[in-house]
């Protein structure tokens, strides 16, 4: 799905800004021979104009469908995070050189597409190896574990104890 934004008034001074909220949904992704569905996501994404770059600041939250990487039970792996895009209007061909920069994304026609960037990033969250419980592997779907809770790092105690304390 394209999700595209029209950036006209934005450019129109440096500082302008505009919020926008919604929700997208995001196409499937194949991943070591495995489908991973998302839930929709749900985004704010203030746009801000710096001059000649519009900086794109979202905040995402979504659940990723994948298996347990030690049981193979389906589970949803929640996906909270926040990222920051540059946007940049596209320069014409022949001003395109080495100096362009790979941090910046190009823009045509005063519109931005912020859906394949919400899609780069919900994947890069993706964890490698996803656990259902990780601690100690028992299936969480039939009961508590029963593994005591660890005390943590001795050489901290001293901090612990003043939290205890408030």
């Amino acid at each position: 799905m394209l999700l595209k934004i029209n950036v006209t008034e934005l450019r129109r001074g440096i500082g302008r800004e505009a919020t926008y909220e919604f929700r997208e949904m995001i196409q499937p992704v194949e991943l070591a021979g495995e489908t991973i569905r998302f839930e929709l996501a749900r985004v704010t994404l203030r746009l801000v104009s710096a001059g000649e770059t519009i900086e794109g600041y979202f905040r995402v939250s979504s659940g990723a469908h994948m298996l347990c990487s030690r049981c193979l039970k389906p589970m949803v792996v929640p996906i909270d995070l926040e990222f920051m895009v540059s946007y940049e209007q596209a320069p014409d061909e022949s001003k395109m050189d080495e100096s362009t920069s790979d941090d910046v994304v190009f823009y045509h026609e005063d519109l931005i597409d912020v859906s394949e960037d919400l899609r780069q990033h919900l994947i890069l969250e993706l964890p490698m190896k996803p656990v259902c419980d990780p601690t100690c592997g028992k299936d969480l779907n039939y009961g508590e574990c029963g593994c005591p809770e660890t005390a943590g790092d001795p050489r901290m105690s001293v901090l612990r104890g003043l939290l205890k304390r408030e």
